[in-house]
Protein backbone atom coordinates (compact mmCIF):
# COMPACT_ATOMS: atom_id res chain seq x y z
CA UNK A 1 0.00 0.00 0.00
CA UNK A 2 1.21 3.61 -0.25
CA UNK A 3 0.20 4.89 3.31
CA UNK A 4 -0.27 8.71 4.49
CA UNK A 5 1.17 9.35 7.87
CA UNK A 6 0.72 12.44 9.71
CA UNK A 7 2.18 13.08 13.01
CA UNK A 8 5.17 11.41 11.05
CA UNK A 9 7.59 13.57 13.33
CA UNK A 10 6.79 13.11 16.63
CA UNK A 11 7.15 9.87 18.85
CA UNK A 12 4.73 7.37 17.69
CA UNK A 13 5.12 8.85 14.13
CA UNK A 14 9.11 7.66 13.91
CA UNK A 15 7.98 3.98 15.33
CA UNK A 16 4.81 4.28 12.74
CA UNK A 17 7.70 4.74 10.11
CA UNK A 18 9.78 2.10 11.04
CA UNK A 19 6.82 -0.50 11.55
CA UNK A 20 4.99 0.44 8.05
CA UNK A 21 8.61 0.43 5.82
CA UNK A 22 9.16 -3.68 7.67
CA UNK A 23 5.82 -4.60 6.67
CA UNK A 24 6.57 -3.49 2.55
CA UNK A 25 4.37 -0.23 2.75
CA UNK A 26 5.20 2.86 0.82
CA UNK A 27 5.29 5.65 3.06
CA UNK A 28 4.27 9.71 2.71
CA UNK A 29 4.89 11.20 5.76
CA UNK A 30 3.13 14.43 6.15
CA UNK A 31 4.99 17.34 7.40
CA UNK A 32 4.12 20.70 8.57
CA UNK A 33 5.43 23.80 7.38
CA UNK A 34 6.33 24.93 10.77
CA UNK A 35 8.71 22.00 11.19
CA UNK A 36 11.29 24.12 8.96
CA UNK A 37 13.44 21.84 6.32
CA UNK A 38 12.44 18.53 8.43
CA UNK A 39 14.55 15.30 7.03
CA UNK A 40 13.85 11.74 8.34
CA UNK A 41 16.93 9.89 9.66
CA UNK A 42 19.16 7.19 7.19
CA UNK A 43 17.32 4.69 8.30
CA UNK A 44 13.79 5.77 7.29
CA UNK A 45 15.39 7.24 3.80
CA UNK A 46 12.59 4.72 1.84
CA UNK A 47 9.92 6.88 3.00
CA UNK A 48 9.21 10.64 1.33
CA UNK A 49 7.88 13.30 3.17
CA UNK A 50 5.77 16.06 1.85
CA UNK A 51 5.36 19.38 3.32
CA UNK A 52 1.61 20.89 3.70
CA UNK A 53 -0.50 22.54 6.12
CA UNK A 54 -2.77 20.58 8.36
CA UNK A 55 -5.66 23.15 7.26
CA UNK A 56 -5.09 23.14 3.76
CA UNK A 57 -7.75 21.12 2.26
CA UNK A 58 -6.80 21.82 -1.27
CA UNK A 59 -3.18 20.40 -0.36
CA UNK A 60 -3.78 17.92 0.79
CA UNK A 61 -6.51 16.58 -1.33
CA UNK A 62 -3.18 17.13 -3.58
CA UNK A 63 -0.50 15.22 -1.28
CA UNK A 64 -3.29 12.03 -1.08
CA UNK A 65 -3.57 11.14 -4.79
CA UNK A 66 -2.86 7.67 -5.60
CA UNK A 67 -2.85 7.02 -1.63
CA UNK A 68 -4.51 3.88 -0.22
CA UNK A 69 -4.59 4.51 2.98
CA UNK A 70 -4.44 7.24 6.03
CA UNK A 71 -2.39 6.39 9.61
CA UNK A 72 -3.54 9.80 11.19
CA UNK A 73 -1.47 10.45 14.52
CA UNK A 74 -1.19 14.25 14.51
CA UNK A 75 -2.57 15.64 17.34
CA UNK A 76 -1.66 18.71 19.93
CA UNK A 77 -0.44 17.23 23.17
CA UNK A 78 -0.12 20.98 24.96
CA UNK A 79 -1.33 24.67 24.43
CA UNK A 80 -4.30 26.35 24.91
CA UNK A 81 -7.70 24.95 23.94
CA UNK A 82 -7.71 27.07 20.57
CA UNK A 83 -4.16 25.82 19.17
CA UNK A 84 -5.10 21.76 20.84
CA UNK A 85 -8.98 22.09 18.83
CA UNK A 86 -6.78 23.57 15.63
CA UNK A 87 -4.35 20.55 15.26
CA UNK A 88 -6.53 17.84 16.74
CA UNK A 89 -9.94 18.60 15.59
CA UNK A 90 -10.01 21.29 12.56
CA UNK A 91 -6.34 18.90 11.52
CA UNK A 92 -8.56 15.80 11.51
CA UNK A 93 -11.87 17.43 9.94
CA UNK A 94 -9.86 18.96 7.07
CA UNK A 95 -7.68 15.30 6.56
CA UNK A 96 -10.74 13.26 6.38
CA UNK A 97 -12.54 16.10 4.04
CA UNK A 98 -9.60 16.21 1.68
CA UNK A 99 -9.54 12.25 2.15
CA UNK A 100 -13.13 12.38 0.85
CA UNK A 101 -12.26 14.38 -2.24
CA UNK A 102 -9.10 12.23 -2.94
CA UNK A 103 -10.90 8.74 -3.11
CA UNK A 104 -9.26 7.13 -0.11
CA UNK A 105 -11.49 5.41 2.04
CA UNK A 106 -8.84 3.42 4.42
CA UNK A 107 -7.81 5.24 7.78
CA UNK A 108 -6.12 4.40 10.83
CA UNK A 109 -6.81 6.88 13.29
CA UNK A 110 -4.96 7.09 16.86
CA UNK A 111 -7.15 7.89 19.20
CA UNK A 112 -7.18 7.91 23.62
CA UNK A 113 -8.37 6.40 26.67
CA UNK A 114 -8.91 9.66 27.37
CA UNK A 115 -12.45 9.70 25.50
CA UNK A 116 -13.98 6.94 27.71
CA UNK A 117 -16.39 8.05 31.02
CA UNK A 118 -14.09 6.45 33.31
CA UNK A 119 -16.61 6.80 36.31
CA UNK A 120 -19.18 4.68 34.60
CA UNK A 121 -16.84 1.98 35.26
CA UNK A 122 -17.12 0.39 38.66
CA UNK A 123 -14.32 -0.11 41.54
CA UNK A 124 -12.04 -3.10 39.50
CA UNK A 125 -14.38 -3.31 37.05
CA UNK A 126 -13.17 -4.65 33.78
CA UNK A 127 -12.58 -1.37 31.40
CA UNK A 128 -12.85 -1.93 27.81
CA UNK A 129 -14.04 -0.81 24.06
CA UNK A 130 -18.01 -0.99 25.81
CA UNK A 131 -17.45 1.48 28.39
CA UNK A 132 -19.07 4.44 27.78
CA UNK A 133 -17.72 7.26 26.19
CA UNK A 134 -16.84 10.61 28.71
CA UNK A 135 -20.86 12.13 28.23
CA UNK A 136 -19.57 15.87 30.41
CA UNK A 137 -15.89 16.67 28.30
CA UNK A 138 -16.41 20.04 29.96
CA UNK A 139 -15.34 18.83 32.61
CA UNK A 140 -11.91 17.16 31.66
CA UNK A 141 -8.92 18.86 30.15
CA UNK A 142 -8.32 20.19 26.82
CA UNK A 143 -6.62 17.44 25.54
CA UNK A 144 -9.40 15.26 26.73
CA UNK A 145 -12.17 17.35 25.02
CA UNK A 146 -10.45 17.36 21.51
CA UNK A 147 -9.37 13.74 21.35
CA UNK A 148 -13.43 13.12 22.18
CA UNK A 149 -14.20 15.19 19.73
CA UNK A 150 -11.71 13.50 17.02
CA UNK A 151 -13.01 10.49 18.09
CA UNK A 152 -16.58 11.33 16.97
CA UNK A 153 -15.15 12.76 13.55
CA UNK A 154 -12.82 9.32 13.26
CA UNK A 155 -16.59 7.22 13.86
CA UNK A 156 -18.44 9.40 11.41
CA UNK A 157 -15.64 8.82 8.31
CA UNK A 158 -16.81 4.83 8.97
CA UNK A 159 -20.08 5.34 7.35
CA UNK A 160 -18.68 6.79 3.99
CA UNK A 161 -19.01 4.68 1.25
CA UNK A 162 -16.34 2.04 1.12
CA UNK A 163 -14.71 2.86 4.23
CA UNK A 164 -12.41 0.94 6.21
CA UNK A 165 -11.65 3.30 9.27
CA UNK A 166 -10.71 1.73 12.66
CA UNK A 167 -9.59 3.98 15.48
CA UNK A 168 -6.51 2.37 18.06
CA UNK A 169 -6.98 3.85 21.66
CA UNK A 170 -3.69 3.69 22.96
CA UNK A 171 -2.74 3.49 26.86
CA UNK A 172 0.07 5.97 28.25
CA UNK A 173 3.17 5.84 25.29
CA UNK A 174 6.20 5.15 26.85
CA UNK A 175 9.76 4.24 25.74
CA UNK A 176 12.73 2.67 27.75
CA UNK A 177 13.45 6.50 28.39
CA UNK A 178 10.32 7.40 29.28
CA UNK A 179 8.27 4.93 32.06
CA UNK A 180 8.41 7.43 34.35
CA UNK A 181 4.38 9.08 33.99
CA UNK A 182 1.97 11.05 34.91
CA UNK A 183 0.03 7.94 36.28
CA UNK A 184 2.30 8.18 38.84
CA UNK A 185 3.03 11.41 39.66
CA UNK A 186 4.98 14.46 38.36
CA UNK A 187 8.73 15.81 38.36
CA UNK A 188 10.16 18.51 40.77
CA UNK A 189 12.81 19.28 39.78
CA UNK A 190 15.74 16.54 38.09
CA UNK A 191 15.88 14.59 41.26
CA UNK A 192 12.66 14.74 43.36
CA UNK A 193 9.26 12.82 42.43
CA UNK A 194 5.77 14.29 43.51
CA UNK A 195 3.90 10.69 44.20
CA UNK A 196 -0.01 11.04 43.35
CA UNK A 197 -2.81 8.08 43.13
CA UNK A 198 -4.21 5.98 45.32
CA UNK A 199 -1.40 3.68 44.63
CA UNK A 200 -3.46 0.73 46.06
CA UNK A 201 -2.28 -3.06 44.37
CA UNK A 202 -5.64 -2.51 41.85
CA UNK A 203 -4.94 0.59 40.95
CA UNK A 204 -3.61 -0.03 36.71
CA UNK A 205 -1.03 1.98 35.19
CA UNK A 206 -2.81 1.29 30.95
CA UNK A 207 0.74 1.62 29.30
CA UNK A 208 1.78 0.75 25.90
CA UNK A 209 5.31 0.35 24.06
CA UNK A 210 5.07 2.73 20.68
CA UNK A 211 6.66 0.10 18.96
CA UNK A 212 3.20 -1.92 20.15
CA UNK A 213 1.18 0.39 18.68
CA UNK A 214 3.43 0.81 15.59
CA UNK A 215 2.73 -2.53 15.33
CA UNK A 216 -1.08 -2.40 15.52
CA UNK A 217 -1.48 0.24 12.90
CA UNK A 218 0.30 -1.75 10.43
CA UNK A 219 -2.21 -5.13 11.20
CA UNK A 220 -5.37 -2.26 11.55
CA UNK A 221 -4.17 -1.79 7.79
CA UNK A 222 -4.56 -5.01 6.84
CA UNK A 223 -8.12 -5.52 8.31
CA UNK A 224 -11.01 -6.83 6.11
CA UNK A 225 -13.99 -4.41 5.40
CA UNK A 226 -15.94 -6.21 8.19
CA UNK A 227 -13.70 -4.52 11.25
CA UNK A 228 -14.78 -1.02 9.61
CA UNK A 229 -15.82 1.32 12.44
CA UNK A 230 -14.06 -0.48 15.10
CA UNK A 231 -12.21 0.57 18.27
CA UNK A 232 -9.66 -1.35 19.75
CA UNK A 233 -7.93 -0.33 22.88
CA UNK A 234 -4.43 -0.68 23.62
CA UNK A 235 -3.02 -1.87 26.62
CA UNK A 236 -0.45 -4.24 27.73
CA UNK A 237 -1.54 -7.19 30.12
CA UNK A 238 -1.15 -7.57 32.86
CA UNK A 239 -0.96 -4.36 33.15
CA UNK A 240 1.23 -3.34 35.87
CA UNK A 241 -0.50 -1.54 39.30
CA UNK A 242 1.02 2.00 40.18
CA UNK A 243 2.92 0.72 43.80
CA UNK A 244 4.59 -2.11 41.94
CA UNK A 245 5.80 0.01 39.33
CA UNK A 246 6.40 2.84 40.92
CA UNK A 247 9.01 0.68 43.49
CA UNK A 248 10.83 -0.84 40.51
CA UNK A 249 11.41 2.40 39.14
CA UNK A 250 12.66 3.79 42.75
CA UNK A 251 15.24 0.78 42.42
CA UNK A 252 16.51 1.27 39.38
CA UNK A 253 17.03 5.07 39.84
CA UNK A 254 17.62 4.93 43.80
CA UNK A 255 18.97 8.39 43.67
CA UNK A 256 15.34 10.20 42.91
CA UNK A 257 13.59 10.78 46.25
CA UNK A 258 10.02 10.32 46.26
CA UNK A 259 7.39 12.54 48.12
CA UNK A 260 4.18 11.32 48.73
CA UNK A 261 1.17 13.19 48.57
CA UNK A 262 -1.52 11.42 50.44
CA UNK A 263 -4.20 10.44 48.23
CA UNK A 264 -7.28 11.56 50.71
CA UNK A 265 -5.75 14.92 51.10
CA UNK A 266 -5.27 15.67 47.04
CA UNK A 267 -8.86 14.25 46.29
CA UNK A 268 -9.96 17.04 49.67
CA UNK A 269 -8.26 19.78 47.94
CA UNK A 270 -10.00 19.08 44.05
CA UNK A 271 -13.05 19.07 45.62
CA UNK A 272 -12.45 22.07 47.44
CA UNK A 273 -10.87 24.23 44.63
CA UNK A 274 -12.91 22.69 41.66
CA UNK A 275 -15.93 24.76 42.00
CA UNK A 276 -13.87 28.31 42.92
CA UNK A 277 -11.98 28.26 39.92
CA UNK A 278 -14.04 26.47 37.33
CA UNK A 279 -12.87 25.41 33.42
CA UNK A 280 -9.44 27.50 34.86
CA UNK A 281 -8.71 24.81 37.57
CA UNK A 282 -5.74 22.92 36.46
CA UNK A 283 -6.13 18.73 35.60
CA UNK A 284 -4.77 18.01 39.46
CA UNK A 285 -7.28 19.74 40.79
CA UNK A 286 -10.55 18.52 38.68
CA UNK A 287 -12.38 16.00 40.55
CA UNK A 288 -13.21 14.82 37.05
CA UNK A 289 -9.27 14.49 35.60
CA UNK A 290 -8.35 12.38 38.90
CA UNK A 291 -10.97 10.10 38.23
CA UNK A 292 -9.96 9.71 34.71
CA UNK A 293 -6.23 9.22 35.84
CA UNK A 294 -6.52 7.15 38.99
CA UNK A 295 -9.39 5.07 38.37
CA UNK A 296 -8.66 1.52 39.70
CA UNK A 297 -9.92 -0.66 37.02
CA UNK A 298 -9.07 -3.59 35.44
CA UNK A 299 -8.27 -2.66 31.76
CA UNK A 300 -9.21 -5.34 29.03
CA UNK A 301 -7.74 -5.40 25.26
CA UNK A 302 -8.78 -9.20 24.55
CA UNK A 303 -10.53 -7.13 21.51
CA UNK A 304 -7.14 -6.21 19.50
CA UNK A 305 -5.83 -9.60 20.61
CA UNK A 306 -8.31 -11.63 18.99
CA UNK A 307 -9.81 -9.46 16.06
CA UNK A 308 -6.46 -7.94 14.88
CA UNK A 309 -3.83 -10.35 16.06
CA UNK A 310 -1.83 -7.80 18.30
CA UNK A 311 0.47 -9.14 20.77
CA UNK A 312 2.57 -6.88 22.40
CA UNK A 313 6.33 -8.02 22.64
CA UNK A 314 7.34 -5.10 25.59
CA UNK A 315 6.23 -4.93 29.32
CA UNK A 316 6.91 -1.35 31.56
CA UNK A 317 7.66 -3.98 34.63
CA UNK A 318 9.99 -5.76 33.10
CA UNK A 319 11.82 -2.45 31.50
CA UNK A 320 11.54 -0.45 34.75
CA UNK A 321 13.25 -3.92 37.15
CA UNK A 322 16.44 -3.48 33.95
CA UNK A 323 16.11 0.79 33.70
CA UNK A 324 19.72 1.98 33.30
CA UNK A 325 18.82 5.40 31.85
CA UNK A 326 18.82 8.38 34.70
CA UNK A 327 15.26 10.04 34.43
CA UNK A 328 15.04 13.63 33.22
CA UNK A 329 11.69 15.10 34.44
Amino acid sequence: MIVALTGGTGQLGSHAIDALLAAGHQVRVFVRPDKGRFSLPPNQQLAHTITVAPLDIQGLTQALQGCDAVVHAAAALTGDEVSQHAVTVEGSRALLTAMASAGVRRLVGIGSLSVYNHDAVPLGGAFNESTPLETQPAMRDVYARCKLAQDHLFAQFAHTPGAVAITLRPGIFYTERSLWTFALGKPLGRHVWLVIGPLTTDCEVPMVHVKDVASAIVLALAAGPELNGQNFNLVEQPAPSAPVLLAALHRSHPYIRLVRLPWWLHRLLAHMASPILGRKAPGLLRPCWLAARFTRVHYDSQLARQLLGWQPKHHALDLAQTASTPHTP
